[in-house]
């Protein structure tokens, strides 16, 4: 749980030493008429409340009261045949215990207490008569929370015991009920070895509390694109924000390109409306029984509509009102428990080092600043051309950036917005960067390897002369002095048409031939 960044309760209890509580409870509910005794066991006169009193049984669902497969189900099937009850919806209270199972001294038995009361005596003596919200998943509904309602409402003699009852939907997995049975069981230590706890949470935020959840790869791989969104968004944010800062620290309040940077503009107002449309959207839909999904789908529609933003003004930007909406979307993430309580803007580093010193921090970032210092110094000594030294920033971006996990982002200003990224996700567009060069430099190589097999071929065809390209055809028997047919083999004369046509062979021919002799003449 801890993993999963979920708090602790401020007050944990067991069972076991609550036995005097849990006899004193039930003692009172038998004096209060709602209990008696059978065979040294206890069991709730459930015909005897219904109805009395002002008291009503199975309030939370009346439709399933009778239902022997749920109360099988609750009870345990022996429990549910046991011998001496007075009706078969009654639950025991107090079990006498049978020999090698837990006991405990009683006025009844030396005996265990039963599955409900445990529930209603703990919460009761912990937060009184009544409670706000008591929690459990939707199958405990009934008999179990019936039972603790009905045995609580008996005891206190009151009419309403809990104020509101949250019943979490069932957890499925690729569309399958989890089960050992069906040996589709995942620990959270099991699921935490393939997705990260922000991951699984926020695999939580997009399905409704109450509702059956299916845990399944292709929704896992849905979220973790979800959290790549969030993730740019915030990447995106601080970078230009944090550009902004480095500029003013020199004295200016403009942007590189001179755009000032606190400029309010119409697409500005209507993105400070989409941010207040947001927030009242968002707080409506939690305050609709705390409706996440809907929630999560306003937050994501916010980053859409900021990305459009910073997309379609990327020479004058409002740093100032993104930081307030990257606050707010921080902020909301925090109280999801995605973020990190102690992070302005952002997912945070939960689960980080925060006790490494800052030399084990800082050193790998200023070792590679000295190494391209170096580089830089030492090709100013040999005055080498500026393109070599653009040669050495590229390395540096794509090498020991890389691997810091640093992401220097070329901007068309010539400027370079920088983000800290995970090493393994910048090695991954280095390699599809490389993967794409390579291509392009592959499909150049065989282009060049296509001209220098026709230039080859040019020249072959090149090698004869023009006066002798058509004395080798059979179709002719008369040349004039270039060489070109006069007449055909029966003795007629060329066509002019066709001798108009020959010439333009024979021009083409020499052409070439002469481009032959240039050749073998180097």
């Amino acid at each position: 749980m801890e993993a999963l960044n979920v708090r602790a309760p401020d007050i944990q209890t067991r069972v076991s030493e609550y036995i005097p509580e849990i006899v004193d409870y039930v003692q009172k509910i038998i004096d209060n008429g709602y209990g008696y005794v059978v065979d040294g066991s206890v069991y709730f006169d459930t015909a005897r409340y219904d109805g009395h009193n002002g008291h009503h049984y199975a309030k939370l669902e009346p439709w399933s009261k009778g239902d022997t497969a749920l109360i099988e189900d609750g009870e345990g099937s022996l429990g549910s045949k046991l011998q001496g009850k007075k009706n078969s919806s009654d639950f025991a209270l107090w079990k006498a215990s049978k020999p090698g199972e837990p006991v405990w001294d009683s006025p009844w038995s030396q005996g265990r207490p039963g599955w409900h009361i445990e529930c209603s005596v703990m919460a009761s003596a912990v937060l009184g008569q009544t409670m706000d919200i008591h929690s459990g998943g939707v199958d405990l509904a009934f008999p179990h929370h019936d039972n603790e309602i009905a045995q609580a409402e008996a005891h206190f003699d009151c009419h309403q015991w809990v104020n509101y009852f949250l019943h979490a939907g069932h957890l499925h997995v690729e569309g399958q009920k989890m089960s050992k049975s069906l040996k589709n069981f995942i620990t959270i230590q099991e699921a935490l070895k393939t997705y990260s706890a922000r991951q699984l949470r926020l695999f939580f935020l997009k399905h409704q509390w109450d509702a059956k959840m299916d845990f399944k790869k292709t929704s896992m791989d849905e979220t973790i694109q979800i959290e790549q969104t969030i993730k740019n968004f915030f990447d995106n944010v601080k970078a230009l924000v944090n550009k902004v800062k480095l500029d003013g620290s020199r004295g200016a309040n403009e942007l590189p390109d001179g755009n000032v940077t606190h400029r309010f503009r119409q697409i500005e107002i209507e993105l400070l409306q989409i941010l207040s449309d947001k927030q009242d959207a968002v707080h409506a839909a939690l305050c609709d029984s705390i409706n996440t999904p809907l929630a999560m789908d306003e937050i994501m529609d916010m980053i859409n509509q900021t990305n459009k933003y910073m997309s379609s003004n990327a020479k004058s930007i409002n740093t100032h009102l993104l930081n307030k909406v990257a606050k707010w979307i921080t902020s909301m993430l925090k109280t999801f428990g995605v973020a990190d309580q102690g992070t302005d803007i952002g997912f945070g580093v939960s689960g980080s080092n925060s006790n490494q010193n800052a030399e084990g921090i800082l050193m790998p970032y200023v070792q590679a600043l000295s190494s391209f210092r170096d580089q830089v110094r030492q090709g100013a000594r040999q005055k080498l051309e500026h393109v070599e030294f653009l040669k050495m920033c590229d390395s540096l971006r794509d090498n020991q950036m890389v691997e810091l996990g640093v992401s220097l982002d070329d901007q068309e200003d010539g400027t370079a917005l920088v983000k800290l990224v995970s090493r393994e996700e910048l090695i991954k567009q280095r390699e599809k960067k490389l993967a794409i060069i390579a291509e392009k430099e592959a499909k150049k190589a065989a282009a060049a390897a296509e001209r220098e097999r026709k230039r080859l071929e040019r020249l072959e065809k090149g090698k004869l002369a023009p006066e002798e390209m058509f004395k080798q055809s059979d179709e002719f028997s008369q040349f004039d002095e270039q060489g070109i047919p006069t007449h055909t083999k029966d003795g007629q004369e060329v066509a002019k048409s066709r001798k108009k046509k020959l010439l333009k062979e024979y021009e083409m021919q020499k052409k070439l031939h002469e481009e032959y002799l240039k050749e073998n003449a180097q």
